[in-house]
């Protein structure tokens, strides 16, 4: 079973309308700040006009940052909202 017919047998089997896949997780430190952030990359597999997405949440407050599924995961990194890290939830 490839990853394709994986995510569509867990989506069918959970009874999800859209399923990721993790396709890496990376840890960083903020310029200035050194605030820890935990950055997600995740995929939705080809075929998807918005196949990546990018999650970063700072460990030190909560803070999240997303954007838009994007085809090019460059584009998913760039328009990440990581002006949304720098408010406390």
């Amino acid at each position: 079973m490839d990853d394709t017919e994986l995510m569509a047998a867990l989506a069918q089997s959970a009874g999800a309308q859209e399923i990721y896949r993790l396709h890496a997780t990376f840890v960083a430190y903020r310029d200035g700040t050194g605030e820890k952030i935990r950055i997600e990359v995740l995929d939705r597999g080809p075929g998807h006009r918005d196949r990546w997405s990018v999650k970063a949440t700072s460990e030190d407050t909560g803070a999240y940052a997303t954007g838009n599924g994007e085809a090019d995961l460059k584009m998913a990194i760039l328009t990440t909202h990581w002006e949304h890290l720098n408010q406390q939830h």
